[in-house]
């Protein structure tokens, strides 16, 4: 004849087994996704553009430097972006950079013809459009 113990200690094993059983399926799940926030920095060294085109000082351009640094755990492809005001402005236009990374950029200025001396502001701005290949409007 069976014991009322025996079912209690088989219960036992088998409450045992089940909580073993949960806790390597909790183990071997896969933790939560760690979420990539974009971001981007830029500092331009001198963005401040004296040009003088007038006939006797035909100097029509000039050229600084930017450093873009990708500030998230993911690469990145980020545009950049011009403001000015009478100066044609030319650099490059979005470029990749990986987790972590830092790029340095050229941008020329050039002024018109025979335009007078005078100083221009140029304004040069990163915005963040993918992070690992994903529109960064979705990560927002």
């Amino acid at each position: 004849m069976v014991e009322w113990s025996d079912f209690v200690a088989i219960r036992t094993v088998l409450v045992k087994i089940i909580l073993v059983v949960i806790l390597l399926i909790f183990a071997g799940a896969p933790a939560q996704a760690e979420q990539v926030i974009p971001g981007v920095e830029i500092d331009c060294q001198d963005n401040a553009v004296h040009l003088d085109s007038s006939p006797t000082h035909p100097t029509r351009s000039a050229t600084f430097e930017c450093q873009i640094e990708n500030t998230s755990s993911a690469p990145e492809e980020i545009e950049i972006q011009y403001s000015f005001d009478e100066l044609a402005v030319s650099g490059p236009t979005t470029i990749l950079i990986g987790a972590g990374g830092t790029n340095n950029i050229t941008v020329q200025a050039r002024a018109p013809v025979h335009m007078e001396a005078s100083n221009h502001e140029v304004s040069v701005k990163a915005v963040v459009r993918k992070v690992a290949g994903v529109s960064a409007g979705f990560l927002a």
